[in-house]
C-alpha cells in the first residue's frame, strides 16, 4: 500500500468519525463545502481542512502532518510545522484512528501529561 492510499483511508475513517459526531450532536451533515486537500512537501504531507465560514469564504486549517516515510501521523502545532511526539501511523489496522481524540471534535489528539 502506497502512502497516499494509506492516507486515503485514514481520511476515510476520519471523515466518518466526524459524519458520526455530526450526528450525535444533530447537526447538519453535510456541512456544505467542507473538505481535505493534501499538501505535499519533501518530508511531510500536511492535512488541511478547508471550511467555509458565515459569508461562504474557505477558512483553511492545518490538521495534521504525516511523515512521508514512516506514515507516523503528528498534530499541527502551526501552519508550517508538526508538534513533537508521533499519534498515531497510517498503515497500522486501524489506519491512524489510534491518533483520534473525540472526546471533543473528531481530530487528532492532544497529548495530556
Amino acid at each position: 500500500m502506497s502512502i497516499y492510499e494509506a492516507i486515503a483511508a485514514y481520511l476515510d475513517a476520519w471523515d466518518d468519525m466526524r459524519k458520526a459526531y455530526y450526528e450525535y450532536r444533530l447537526y447538519k451533515w453535510p456541512l456544505e463545502g467542507n473538505y481535505f486537500i493534501l499538501h505535499d512537501n519533501p518530508k511531510w504531507l500536511k492535512i488541511v481542512n478547508v471550511q467555509p465560514d458565515v459569508a461562504g469564504i474557505p477558512k483553511n486549517t492545518a490538521e495534521a502532518f504525516i511523515d512521508r516515510e514512516t506514515g507516523d501521523i503528528y498534530r499541527a502545532a502551526s501552519w508550517n510545522r508538526p508538534a513533537k511526539r508521533v499519534r498515531g501511523n497510517v498503515f497500522s489496522p486501524t489506519h491512524g484512528m489510534e491518533a483520534m481524540d473525540t472526546s471533543i471534535y473528531p481530530g487528532v489528539r492532544y497529548l495530556r501529561l
